[in-house]
């Protein structure tokens, strides 16, 4: 949908981007800006910003960075129409329309018509489940002890064993045969038109704002695939969403449980544990550990895989997706039992929140699940198992890696001696490896850094000058009697530039919202960012007043070499302006060896 600048204007400035990046990252107030851990990577320490008085983010280690709507847009992956009504509805705001190009019509048409299907097709589902007269798919949820209430609080329902039905419901409803394919929920082949579930449970997946944007369906008898998702659809995907994130969101239990399948996170909602969601049918992303480890303070995942073998190396796989984006990791043991769902019809919560408590962490996990791949009454067995233990220890730090050698050491009767010398060795091996990664790492960015350098000569001058005035506007004035916007380069600069004199001349002031999302490359936001996040050199030590003259002569410095660019530019023909006037040009060279900017104190404090 198309917005005027008018009306997203209105909405940015009712759209506090602390308060909203704040209920998904967690933030501390430093300064002026506010500090988190950056739910774009994995870091440990706080490099990520959002700066409240210029209401724009930016993380000094992955360079993302852009307006409150650039952040719904990465975090929440909507288009900038869907974060701009998003806020407008947050704020309590009634925004117009305004006209669309065919292009924008035609996908927020089909976008929106498969938001109105799902939304159909869960009434009409839940219709079925009920108006079967085989009631095959409600006796299935009474015999799992799935109760009236969580069948409607979840949505649950039934698509019949007719092969046409949901077809025909959606065309009743007059959706035509281009949005019914688009929503996922109908075959089209060359003989006609087939529902892509039939005889199933329905499970509908809700975005986060408890839209429905795709479905699971669980056959019924043994027919094949057991367990069938929505395919990828404009407002759908597996790898970016999980089943019951939307109620689990609001839940005041601590951390989340992750879960393999649909039954599991219903049965664990039902029995308390509102925590609980699970992956759709496919492997665990790190797209959906982002999402996990953006939704709570607390960095910690129970995972309540199946017991089986399939379960457990799932679970393995899932340890090393959370750790590598900095979430913590147990395993909640389900034997004797399958999963969650089996547990707890069979020993109830109060068990369940025992073995919850009782959760395993996952370096122990590991090495139990080692184990099982060697016969410890072997010494040559024993020997191979416990090198490998060992290596798990490796990067520790000293408190956490002594607890662990201890505990291996009464756990298998082990020289605790012999333990440390092993994960010693292992430390100095993996630091001269680190070592040598890190320094061949930094040879490459040296090297990268001259070149881009060389590169982009002007440029680096360019984004100075236009740190120092999302600084201290004041200064734009002063610095316009030297240079031109002609004098930029052309490129991202000479863009910025162009807005920050049009903002001055207009509002006498800079909004940086605005700057941002007049480009709408997402992609360049971050850099936008870094260029105004950036601090300015302006003399003096912490706390002491800025030293004016050493802030004089670094921005006179800066004016200067981007005014000498511009007309050796002109001198060399390559601005594009034509045959170079020489004398006129000489002349300005040598004013620009001169030139004086009346800075005062108010400029730069």
């Amino acid at each position: 949908m198309r917005f005027s600048d008018e009306i997203v204007d209105d909405v940015r400035s009712n759209s506090n981007i602390v308060d909203i990046i704040g209920e998904h990252v967690n933030l501390k107030k430093n300064g002026n800006n506010y500090i988190g851990l950056c739910p774009f990577h994995n870091e440990k320490t706080p490099s990520f910003s959002v700066n409240e008085p210029k209401q724009f983010f930016y993380c000094f280690g992955c360079q993302k960075g852009g307006s409150v709507f650039t952040f719904l847009m990465e975090y929440e992956h909507m288009t900038f129409q869907e974060s701009v009504r998003y806020l407008a509805d947050r704020a309590g705001m009634i925004i117009p329309e305004t006209e669309m190009t065919d292009e924008e019509k035609k996908i927020s048409s089909i976008r929106e018509r498969i938001r109105e299907i799902n939304h159909k097709a869960v009434n009409y589902y839940h219709y079925c489940l009920n108006k079967d007269p085989d009631k095959r798919g409600y006796n299935y949820l009474k015999d799992r002890g799935v109760t009236d209430e969580t069948i409607k609080s979840f949505g649950l329902g039934y698509s019949m064993v007719t092969r046409n039905g949901i077809y025909n419901y959606l065309k009743k409803q007059g959706f035509d045969d281009e949005a019914i394919k688009a929503s996922g929920l109908v075959t089209f082949d060359g003989n006609g038109a087939y529902d892509k579930f039939f005889n199933r449970v329905m499970f509908p997946i809700l975005d986060y704002r408890g839209k429905t944007i795709g479905f699971g369906g669980r056959v019924m008898g043994d027919g094949k695939p057991k367990y069938l998702n929505s395919p990828e659809t404009p407002i759908f995907s597996k790898r970016k969403n999980l089943f019951g994130m939307y109620q689990a969101r609001s839940s005041k239990r601590q951390g989340f449980i992750l879960c393999e399948g649909y039954m599991d996170v219903i049965s664990l909602h039902q029995a308390g544990f509102d925590n609980a969601v699970a992956s759709l049918g496919t492997a665990f992303t790190e797209e959906q550990a982002m999402i996990l480890k953006g939704r709570r303070d607390d960095p910690t995942i129970y995972l309540a895989y199946d017991s089986d073998t399939a379960g457990v190396n799932a679970a393995l796989k899932a340890i090393d997706i959370c750790n590598s984006v900095g979430l913590v990791t147990r395993v909640i043991s389900m034997k004797p039992y399958k999963d969650p769902d089996e547990f707890i019809k069979n020993e109830g919560a109060e068990a369940y929140e025992k073995r919850i408590i009782n959760s395993e962490d996952s370096i122990k996990f590991r090495i139990h699940v080692l184990e099982d791949s060697y016969n410890l009454n072997e010494p040559m067995e024993k020997t191979k198992f416990i090198n490998i233990a060992c290596t798990y220890l490796v990067g520790l730090d000293g408190i956490a890696r002594d607890e662990y050698e201890k505990w291996l050491e009464r756990e298998y009767d082990v020289s605790g001696h012999e333990i440390h010398k092993k994960v010693v060795k292992g430390g100095e091996e993996a630091e001269r490896l680190h070592s040598y990664a890190e320094v061949k790492k930094a040879s490459d960015d040296d090297r990268k850094r001259v070149n881009d350098k060389a590169k982009e000569g002007p440029v680096v001058q360019e984004k100075m000058l236009l740190s120092w005035v999302s600084n201290h506007p004041t200064i734009w004035k002063k610095v316009r009697e030297y240079i031109n916007i002609d004098d930029f380069t052309e490129g991202l600069t000479r863009q910025i530039a162009e807005i920050f004199e049009r903002q001055i001349s207009e509002n006498g002031e800079l909004n940086f919202g605005e700057l941002i999302d007049s480009f709408d490359d997402v992609s360049i936001h971050g850099e936008i960012s870094s260029i105004i996040s950036q601090p300015v050199y302006q003399g003096g030590e912490d706390g002491e007043e800025p030293n004016l003259e050493d802030a004089k002569r670094a921005l006179v410095d800066i004016v200067r070499k981007i005014k000498l660019s511009s007309i050796n530019r002109a001198l060399s023909g390559s601005s594009g302006n034509g045959k170079p006037d020489y004398n006129q040009l000489g002349v300005e060279k040598a004013k620009a060896s001169k030139i004086v900017i009346p800075l005062e104190y108010t400029d730069i404090k």
